[in-house]
Formats: C-alpha cells, sequence, structure tokens
C-alpha cells in the first residue's frame, strides 16, 4: 500500500469512528500498517507538565523525556527503537504519537509525520463532541470556574507563514480571570491577552462575557477600535462598572506587520528585536467596563521579520503589594533567554519562572503568556 493510498484510508478510517474512539481507530490502524510495532497516543495536560495516554493509566514528564522533546520543539524525534511524532496541525499541538516496534525507515517516518495531521484534525473535530480527550489531559478534577477559563481560551497555538504563536494559562487555586485569546481571518491576526476582576466563577463569567464581546464584534465586521467599544458597554451594561476587565488587544496584518495596538489595562507586551528585549511602551486607556460610553484610539506598532512579541498578564508579574513575581528585568531576561525556542516552550518556561518566583507557595493569581513569532 503507497502512501496516499494509506493516508486515504487512515482518513477514511477516522470518518467513520465514533468520536471517542478516534484514538483507538488510529492505534489500530497504525500498528496493522507497521507489523510489529506498538502505538500510542500521549496528550499534553493543561498545565503542560506531563503527556497522559490516552488508552491506559501513563503519563510521561514532559521535562527530560524524549517524548517532551518532541512536544516542546514540535520535531520529530527518534531514539533507538521509538519513535515520537508531534500531534500539530496549524501551530495547535495536542501532544505525541509514540511509536515502539522495529526501526523504521525514512519512508516509514515519514508516513507517520504527514499521518499526524490527519490524526490532529480528527481529534480536534472529535474533542468538540466528547470528553474522552480532555479527561484523559487531567488527573484531578477542576473547579467549575477553571473548567470555565479552560473552555474558553481558543487553543495553545496557531502558526501560519507569516506567524507562529502560543498561550499559556496558569490558573491560581482560585480562579481571577486571566485568559487569552486570537483568530486569524483575511489576512488579519487579532490576539488578547486580558485580566478580569474578582475570584472564582464570577471571575470566570467575567472575563466569557469580555471574550464573548470582542469575538461578536469582530465577527460583525466593527473596525478594530469599536470592538473594544462594544465589549466596553456590554462589561459596563453587565456590571454598571462594579467589575470590568484589563485587556491589551493587538490587530495585524499578516500580509504587511503593520500593526494596531491598544493598552486597556494591566497586562503588558515585550518585543524581542536583534536580541534585545523591551517592553513596548503603550498609552494606557481605561479597563474595558470600568465606565460607560468608553471609545478607544489604536496606537501602530510595526513588525520586522524576526521579531517575537510576548504578552503577559499580571498574574506574572511582581507589585509593591505582592513582590513574589517576576519584575521586568527577570522578565526580559527569560525572553531573552528563550529566543531559539519555540513559541509553545516559551510560554511554558515564562510560566514555570512564575512558580519559580512564588517559591513553595500557591500562585495568588492567575497568569497568561502569550508568545508570537513574526516571519514576514
Amino acid at each position: 500500500m503507497n502512501d496516499d493510498v494509506s493516508l486515504r484510508r487512515l482518513a477514511e478510517v477516522l470518518n467513520g469512528a465514533s468520536p471517542d474512539a478516534v484514538h483507538s481507530a488510529v492505534i489500530d490502524h497504525l500498528e496493522a500498517t507497521l507489523v510489529g510495532s506498538v502505538v500510542d497516543i500521549l496528550l499534553v495536560d493543561y498545565p503542560q507538565r506531563s503527556l497522559h495516554s490516552v488508552s491506559w493509566p501513563n503519563v510521561v514528564e514532559i521535562n527530560g523525556t524524549p517524548a517532551g522533546r518532541a512536544y516542546l520543539e514540535n520535531s520529530l524525534v527518534v531514539l533507538e527503537n521509538q519513535t515520537w511524532v508531534p500531534l500539530d496541525a496549524h501551530g495547535a499541538c495536542l501532544g505525541v504519537l509514540s511509536v515502539v516496534g522495529p526501526e523504521l525507515d525514512t519512508e516509514a517516518t515519514q508516513h507517520l509525520i504527514d499521518c499526524a495531521t490527519i490524526i490532529v484534525r480528527a481529534m480536534i473535530t472529535a474533542e468538540r463532541v466528547t470528553d474522552t480527550y480532555r479527561r484523559a489531559r487531567r488527573k484531578d478534577r477542576m473547579t467549575l470556574a477553571a473548567e470555565l477559563q479552560w473552555t474558553l481560551l481558543p487553543g495553545r497555538g496557531l502558526a501560519s507563514p507569516a506567524f507562529a504563536l502560543a498561550g499559556q494559562l496558569e490558573p491560581a487555586m482560585s480562579i481571577r480571570g486571566d485568559t487569552y485569546d486570537w483568530s486569524v481571518d483575511d489576512g488579519n491576526l487579532t490576539v488578547l491577552a486580558c485580566n478580569g476582576m474578582g475570584e472564582g466563577t464570577n471571575a470566570s463569567l467575567l472575563s466569557s462575557l469580555c471574550v464573548a464581546a470582542l469575538r461578536n464584534a469582530r465577527r460583525s465586521g466593527l473596525p478594530f477600535e469599536e470592538q473594544l467599544g462594544l465589549a466596553n458597554d456590554s462589561v459596563w451594561a453587565q456590571y454598571g462598572g462594579k467589575l470590568y476587565s484589563e485587556a491589551i488587544v493587538l490587530s495585524i496584518n499578516s500580509r504587511t506587520g503593520a500593526a494596531q495596538v491598544i493598552d486597556a489595562g494591566s497586562p503588558r507586551l515585550y518585543r524581542l528585536r536583534d536580541g534585545k528585549c523591551r517592553r513596548v511602551e503603550l498609552e494606557s486607556q481605561l479597563p474595558l467596563g470600568m465606565f460607560e460610553g468608553t471609545r478607544y484610539g489604536p496606537q501602530l506598532l510595526n513588525l520586522r521579520s524576526g521579531d517575537r512579541l510576548v504578552l503577559v498578564s499580571d498574574g506574572a508579574l511582581a507589585t509593591p503589594q505582592q513582590p513574589d513575581k517576576l519584575n521586568d528585568t527577570a522578565l526580559t531576561a527569560t525572553i531573552v533567554r528563550t529566543a531559539g525556542l519555540t513559541p509553545t516552550a516559551t510560554v511554558r518556561a515564562l510560566i514555570e519562572d512564575v512558580w519559580t518566583a512564588a517559591g513553595e507557595d500557591d500562585l495568588t493569581d492567575d497568569a497568561v503568556a502569550v508568545c508570537l513569532d513574526w516571519h514576514q
């Protein structure tokens, strides 16, 4: 069976599989194709610390393992009789495909890489209607607030010829409303990091309203600055200024690199260019929902090929009231140190630094990090 026929057969098998049995269909198909091999699917957990088998109780740590390296570097890893293939499509890496058995030749290895894209697309589609894969990624029960917060996220990564980006949310024990969002439409990339007020379910509901309002305005075709105006009015209508959401939003033309930025609160933007990292100083505007009728004016930012942008929420940043977090010096040092890593590995490193700064204490606030590499 040649590669094209095998790939078509895999697609047919997955199209006919029950959503909660996509992983079983993948394993059965590949083990029949790669005679003598044992195949497994390992999905990354929510904090990006370990990879979890969907088929049986098996957890592989990301740090210091070949499987973890395949995930973080988004690249094939081969060691003796085992191969790990990242399960990635359009920059969204779900985990890795593990194959143990007879040594694979170049053709068989390339076939696995081609299969991975089909597998990811099938699993992303299946995940909309089954809890099987979300359940596999968690070892502890989530709070309702955390469930709301994680469900809100657009994914872990996104990539195109013009850019590659990744995001990571590290929830505090009691959710504080930090989140991120992105979308690419008609050659325009929108990226958001926001921090809602409150705690627990109330904070998650506020963030959900804010993100939904921005999505609604964007999908309705409103100009960039009017999107934030609508979100402001939506939050105000619900909370009357008692609760609001601080946010930073970018709208980037993926053909030219011309960006509009609106800074509506505490999240910060950093740019790494030519090996030097600096905070992008922006005009601070009012948070979303603080006052009725607030209107926003974007600032311009031009990106160059090779630029890296990093957005972080206030949960990662030190203040006089909470000094056990990252200050500007530590944050910029980490951004420079991780310049050669993928966006996925970079946001993970930033979140690990937040934990290191907190010491042995639980986080007192959520922390969001988003990393965008610009290629155009």
